[in-house]
């Protein structure tokens, strides 16, 4: 018979999450920065080909959900990663139609 302890479950499982917390602004913060060459190529050159103001849309609406869920859940990552989503995502899609 496998009895699992539940206090050694419970500290792995603690660790796991803190692993996860303190990578979650790094990461974050990397995938915004790997957008800006998207938002230059927007803005700077005027180059909005292929790019879909539905999908764009879309994305600044899901970041606004989680923005909410941020602070309803006290989620400080998902709220401050989704904050920049929502900027990054904000601007692509104003761009589309300004430069577009």
């Amino acid at each position: 018979m496998n009895i699992s302890n539940p206090i050694a479950e419970y500290k792995r499982n603690k660790n796991r999450h803190r692993i996860f917390q303190k990578l979650a602004y790094p990461v974050g913060l990397f995938s915004l920065l790997a957008s800006i060459p998207q938002i230059v190529d927007v803005w700077v050159n005027g180059n909005t080909e292929g790019l879909s103001p539905w999908s764009w849309g879309s994305w600044v609406l899901g970041n606004l959900f989680w923005i909410g869920y941020g602070i309803v859940d006290n989620d400080r990552p998902i709220f401050f990663l989704y904050s920049g989503w929502l900027i990054v995502n904000g601007l692509i899609f104003i761009g589309i139609f300004a430069k577009g």
